[in-house]
C-alpha cells in the first residue's frame, strides 16, 4: 500500500502491525540465541499488531458499508426512474395501439366479404396480437400502480370448488 501510494491512511495501521510482529520475532530470536540471561518480556508487541490489524479491518468495513449504502440509494433511484419510464411508455403506447386495433376491427367488420381468406386471417391475427399487447401494457400499468400504492389488493375468501374442476379419478 505504501509503494502504491494510496490516498487512505490505512497503511499506518498495517505498518504498526508489521512493527509489532517484527518486534515479537526479534524478541523471540534474542531469547532463543542468548539463553544465559533470562529476560521477561510482555506481549505488548503482539497486542499492538492485533490492534493495528483490527483497526485496519474495521475502517475498511465501515468504508465499504457506507459505499454500499450510497450505491443502494443510487440503485433505488434508478429503479424508481425505470418504473416511471415503464409506466409512461406503456401509457403512451396504449393510445396508438387501441387506434390500430379499432381500425383493424372496423376493416374486418365492414370489408369481411371483400377480403380474401388470407387477408382476413392476417387482420384477425393483427387484432389478436393487439389485444395481447393491450393486456400486457395494462399489466405494466397495474404493476406501476401497485408499486406506487395506488392500488390496494383486498383479500377475500374463495370457494375452491368453483375454480377447480372435480375429477373422478381420485
Amino acid at each position: 500500500m505504501i509503494f502504491k501510494k494510496q490516498t487512505d491512511n490505512d497503511s499506518v495501521f498495517l505498518m504498526l502491525s508489521a512493527a509489532g510482529i517484527m518486534c515479537n520475532f526479534l524478541w523471540s530470536l534474542w531469547d532463543s540465541i542468548i539463553r544465559e540471561v533470562t529476560a521477561v518480556y510482555y506481549p505488548i508487541d503482539i497486542i499492538a499488531a492485533i490492534v493495528g490489524f483490527s483497526t485496519y479491518w474495521f475502517k475498511k468495513y465501515f468504508r465499504n458499508a457506507s459505499e454500499n449504502a450510497k450505491l443502494n440509494e443510487q440503485l433505488q433511484k434508478a429503479d424508481k426512474l425505470k418504473d416511471q419510464f415503464l409506466a409512461n411508455t406503456s401509457h403512451e403506447l396504449r393510445t396508438p395501439l387501441h387506434g390500430i386495433m379499432n381500425i383493424a376491427q372496423n376493416v374486418v367488420a365492414k370489408e369481411k366479404e371483400m377480403l380474401n381468406e388470407r387477408s382476413l386471417k392476417d387482420m384477425e391475427l393483427l387484432i389478436t396480437i393487439s389485444r395481447r399487447m393491450s393486456h400486457m401494457l395494462g399489466d405494466l400499468l397495474d404493476v406501476a400502480r401497485l408499486q406506487e400504492h395506488r392500488i390496494v389488493l383486498q383479500q377475500e375468501p374463495l370457494q375452491i370448488q368453483s375454480t377447480v374442476p372435480v375429477s373422478s379419478a381420485c
